[in-house]
């Protein structure tokens, strides 16, 4: 009787683990990012890529602005945080997952 209530909560954890597979495919079915022709790295070949790397050029930008001038070690933990939150994103979308 134990058993059973075991191999049911198992199926059940399984199936949730399915879906959870399969929303995260859903999800990050899309590549955004593909491999450069010629080069090393990765290159935007989706709008959502393009935006991607638009904003994180906005946002080192303003950090460059903000706090460059006066806040050095700000901008430099800045800089660092945004770029592998980019990389991060772009390799998770990219053809070569």
């Amino acid at each position: 009787m134990f058993a059973d209530r075991q191999t049911g909560a198992g199926d059940t954890a399984g199936a949730l683990e399915e879906q959870r597979r399969e929303m995260a495919d859903k999800v990050t079915s899309r590549v955004w990012f593909g491999r450069r022709t010629i080069g090393w790295g990765l290159r935007p070949v989706r709008w959502q890529g393009w935006v991607l790397t638009a904003l994180y050029i906005v946002l080192l930008y303003l950090a460059a602005r903000t706090l460059a001038a006066h806040h050095m070690a700000f901008f430099v933990i800045a800089l660092i945080v945004l770029t592998v939150a980019y990389a991060m994103v772009a390799l998770a979308t990219s053809s070569d997952r």
